[in-house]
């Protein structure tokens, strides 16, 4: 099954037909899948309900070295049974309408004969070989240089080119993919026209450099900010609630109110963020509509801090409660490139009387401490999906779990509640209201002080391609899948880009700005 990227309903993919048989009584569902009898992996050989077992026995095999796989799949599912040979049923363990989606959209369906094979020889064997898969392209024939390149080719033999979902997609040949170590040479590279796209992370790079480029005012390189609904992943400092200060709900916000959000972005990030105030930003699914921004305001950090016992400052101006204790934090980071946030965030806490420590370490030695809870606070990414999995992040009974979505440990009833609720919900309307009340109760218990997000895609391309007026899908996948999937290469394009370069003369630039659903 697919996710239609307009709509968010499924259509199909491998399977043409389905059903979902819900047993109240047990609380438990069956799904049931019919194989487009087409169907056939890019050696040729056909897609069998035998497949679809191998490959859920595969993501439950524990020598694949992939617990979180395992745990996905074993907890979810009973084993999967054959029907006949384009027929497969399957039993879940509960009543979660998520887990037909991990089933059907998430589980990528391999040849038995691949799937099946001990964990040591498929660990060794596919590391550098790709497994025939199903879909419209290819690893073309020693298409894997090590370390440098992988090169798919479109199979002229795709089983689904004349489906409905299909028309008008992958309308590429070839797709060359260059491994390119560092931001730096990966815009050099671009410029001298090596790579024909660049998705630009930089807010510097797309407001001062990008537009002085002669490739760029020439109008040989396009410059487009895509608005979409595609979800994104929240973002923000952490606090630790599993101990104090941050058990306090008051300390937590009066750092949220701290946290000068609003100064970064104008100075630092040049506007080109909004500040976030939902858990599920992006998309149609959180409160952010409804929830206030929580706003820079030192005095009502002040207020805070003194209902929650701080109210005198010691000779060093660090503020101190009733028995004497500091308020002290230490902030780790792993990136030497975030110190210049961090200095101005410093620098408002200690106004405010917080001893700010900040500590920079090694990456991998920053996520172990993250994994094991040994952190007061630090900035994190949480994940962001198409259709929220609140329950993975926000269960009360992952708060005291090392290495869980959880990373705050926040502990709620009311949470439980929802989420409950929430996978027990399959309508889409339904499941978007519970998640605004999840959402509304998630930003007033401050287990983050929230960053900032971008609603958009930016990125510039060389003018050689054809693509819809929307340019990209509006739930968004990754930009280059998005690309592959509705681009094409456009001949005359190309001819009236190679005239402009030979001649020195200009293309038009065009809208930047692109709002295809507004």
């Amino acid at each position: 099954m697919q996710i239609h990227p307009e709509t968010e309903e499924y259509i199909p993919w491998l399977a043409k037909q389905w059903t979902i048989e819900t047993d109240e009584g047990a609380g438990v569902q069956t799904y049931t899948f019919r194989l487009d009898e087409h169907a056939t992996f890019s050696d040729g050989q056909p897609v069998r309900a035998v497949d679809v077992v191998a490959s859920f026995k595969h993501k439950t095999l524990k020598d694949r070295q992939h617990p979180s796989s395992y745990i996905l799949y074993r907890e979810g599912f009973e084993d999967p049974i054959v029907l006949d040979e384009r027929t497969v049923k399957v039993r879940t363990k509960s009543n979660n309408w998520q887990l037909f989606l991990r089933f059907a959209a998430d589980m990528n369906i391999l040849p038995a004969r691949h799937a099946t094979i001990p964990g040591d020889e498929y660990l060794s064997k596919y590391n550098w070989t790709m497994i025939p898969g199903s879909g419209p392209y290819s690893v073309r024939s020693n298409g894997v240089v090590r370390g440098e390149s992988v090169t798919l080719e479109r199979r002229d033999d795709w089983w689904a080119a004349r489906e409905r979902w299909a028309v008008g997609c992958y309308n590429f040949k070839e797709v060359l993919f260059r491994v390119i170590r560092g931001g730096n040479l990966e815009f050099e590279m671009f410029k001298k026209g090596d790579l024909d796209y660049y998705y630009v992370s930089s807010a510097e790079r797309w407001v001062r450099q990008l537009p002085k480029e002669g490739i760029v005012t020439r109008g040989w390189v396009k410059m487009r900010k895509v608005f979409t609904h595609a979800p994104v992943s929240f973002s923000g400092i952490v606090f630790n609630l599993r101990r104090a200060p941050f058990s306090n709900r008051n300390i937590r916000l009066a750092f949220a109110h701290l946290f000068n959000r609003e100064r970064l972005v104008s100075k630092l990030f040049h506007g080109q963020y909004q500040l976030m105030k939902s858990y599920f930003p992006g998309g149609r699914w959180g409160n952010g509509d409804r929830n206030e921004v929580v706003a820079f305001d030192p005095l009502e950090a002040e207020m805070l801090l003194a209902e929650a016992g701080y109210t005198r400052r010691d000779r060093e101006g660090v503020l101190i409660d009733g028995s004497g204790s500091r308020l002290e934090v230490t902030l780790l980071y792993g990136y030497q490139s975030w110190e210049k946030i961090w200095l101005v965030m410093k620098n408002d806490f200690e106004k405010a009387g917080v001893k700010f420590i900040l500590k920079l370490i090694d990456p991998s030695t920053l996520a172990k401490m993250v994994a094991e809870r040994q952190f007061e606070v630090c900035y994190y990414v949480g994940g962001g999906s198409r259709l929220p999995d609140p329950e993975r992040q926000w269960r009360s009974d992952l708060a005291q779990k090392p290495g869980s979505a959880n990373v705050p440990g926040l502990a709620l009833d009311a949470v439980d509640s929802l989420c409950a609720e929430y996978v027990n919900s399959p309508v889409r309307d339904e499941q978007r209201r519970i998640i605004r009340e999840l959402d509304e109760l998630l930003y007033n218990a401050h287990p983050y002080a929230l960053g900032w997000f971008a609603g958009y895609v930016r990125f510039a391309f060389w003018d050689r391609f054809g693509h819809p007026p929307s340019l990209l899908t509006r739930t968004g996948e990754i930009l280059p899948t998005m690309m592959i999937r509705t681009w094409w290469f456009d001949d005359d394009a190309e001819r009236r880009l190679q005239r402009a370069m030979a001649d020195e003369t200009a293309l038009p630039q065009g809208e930047t700005e692109v709002r295809p659903w507004e």
